[in-house]
């Protein structure tokens, strides 16, 4: 199942229950609500309950940049240090 919504808005404990409602229509024991946004404490508590793993757009940010996915590096930095073994007597 796949429902995408572009948010600015916190998602609430209303919108986690409905997308838990989609879910066992479809018999399926558990899902993924990925937001761009954030949760409000109520969501959380509704996601705990209702077998729902939640990501919000902090962690989803993460996780673009961890597995590359739709980024691109723009720059790059060397940082360097002095390699004491190379000047030992």
């Amino acid at each position: 199942m796949r429902s995408i919504k572009k948010r600015n808005n916190v998602v609430g404990s209303p919108e986690i229950n409905s997308f838990s409602g989609a879910l066992r229509r479809k018999r399926a024991d558990r899902g993924v609500f990925i937001t761009t946004s954030s949760f409000t404490s109520g969501a959380k508590e509704a996601a705990k309950q209702l077998n729902v793993a939640l990501v919000d757009g902090e962690m989803l940010t993460n996780l673009m940049v961890q597995y590359k996915v739709g980024v691109q590096v723009q720059q790059t930095y060397e940082l360097y240090d002095i390699d004491d073994d190379f000047f030992a007597e």
